[in-house]
């Protein structure tokens, strides 16, 4: 397998930095804005720069894993810190909301629709194990 140059690594680089844009990549690392595009979607494919792409996404996954603890935590801090460390209420308030999402203290309506056949899904606060599910058949329903 033959060597990536200077403008192929810059464009791995950019690729994965920029949320995989192609064209803005290729514009970023150097090559014409005119052919941006048809030249990135070629570069992609050349097993060189794509093995360049993977192991830069295994280093970005690297850096960035975060466990569920570590975002509880997080959140319990930002909800239940001393009103001296200045965290306005915005803050603290959607922390607390996302600390009971995650325990499943609210519940949704939720409404899947297939073919002909139409499914409402609610659950009811005093029964939270057991959802409300009514099925009904037809183009009438809803």
């Amino acid at each position: 397998m033959s060597k990536l140059n200077d403008k192929q690594k810059l464009f791995a680089q950019e690729y994965v930095k920029s949320g995989f844009d192609l064209r803005a990549s290729a514009i970023n690392a150097g090559y014409s804005a005119k052919s941006a595009g048809s030249l990135a979607s070629r570069l992609v494919r050349k097993p060189q720069v794509k093995a360049e792409i993977d192991r830069l996404m295994v280093q970005v996954e690297e850096r960035c894993t975060v466990t569920a603890a570590e975002i509880v935590s997080t959140l319990r801090k930002i909800a239940f810190a001393p009103w001296s460390e200045r965290i306005n209420a915005t803050d603290r308030l959607r922390a607390l909301e996302l600390l009971g999402r995650y325990l499943a203290m609210f519940t949704d309506n939720v409404c899947s629709t297939g073919e002909g056949l139409h499914i409402n899904v609610s659950t009811k606060e005093d029964q939270p194990a057991l959802p409300n599910i009514k099925l009904v058949k037809g183009e009438n329903a809803g």
